[in-house]
């Protein structure tokens, strides 16, 4: 299904149909599907508010423009939370959720500004995941680079998705930590062991 799937997705009609829908000029579908596919969140899971990467890690001069996120479970309650969360550019507000609604799908731009993410605790049962498909656009890079760029690792764009919590969540030197190594790398085992080796998921 995800095979056939995409490539209606990356066909000159839907890309024809995202450009107009979203106003954007000279997208094409990412023929790496990096990223892409089937993203799943257990019981106890989340995803911080955060902005994408800028620059293509494997396409010369491209950047990501367009995410869509296709919501998979048949039977998912508004009280297990799992919304998707699109937040102001100065993350003072939320201006957005999207829970997720089967075959519902949500489209947005990935620009400096779009804050978004899963930030409340996932509580569906034990045997239950969140679960979507997700899927991007590209265009030519345009994007100003900028040295003080978080996450630029010298190279004036940002390569990795930047993280950052919101005003009502509770401050924690830990959590801060762990924001800060995401935009260079992924965190290890041995930093959580360093940082926070007593975590908990069910209780943070």
């Amino acid at each position: 299904m995800s095979i056939a799937l995409f490539q209606k997705l990356s066909d000159h009609e839907t890309v024809a149909k995202i450009q107009k829908i979203m106003g954007a000029g000279h997208l094409e579908a990412d023929p790496t599907f990096h990223g892409a596919g089937y993203h799943m969140h257990p019981r106890f899971g989340r995803l911080a508010m955060h902005l994408d990467y800028e620059k293509h890690p494997r396409l010369h001069n491209k950047q990501r423009a367009i995410n869509i996120i296709l919501y998979l479970n048949k039977d998912w309650h508004p009280e297990w939370n799992g919304d998707t969360q699109l937040w102001s550019k100065d993350m003072k507000k939320m201006c957005f959720r999207s829970f997720p609604v089967c075959n519902r799908a949500l489209i947005f731009e990935t620009t400096e500004q779009s804050w978004h993410g899963v930030p409340e605790k996932i509580l569906c049962p034990p045997a239950v995941c969140r679960k979507t498909l997700a899927f991007y656009y590209v265009k030519p890079l345009e994007n100003n680079p900028s040295a003080d760029k978080v996450g630029s690792n010298g190279s004036g764009y940002r390569e990795k998705a930047t993280f950052i919590q919101r005003p009502s969540d509770i401050p924690d030197e830990r959590i801060q930590r762990l924001l800060d190594i995401r935009p260079t790398r992924r965190i290890e085992k041995t930093d959580m062991e360093h940082i926070w080796p007593d975590w908990n998921c069910e209780d943070f």
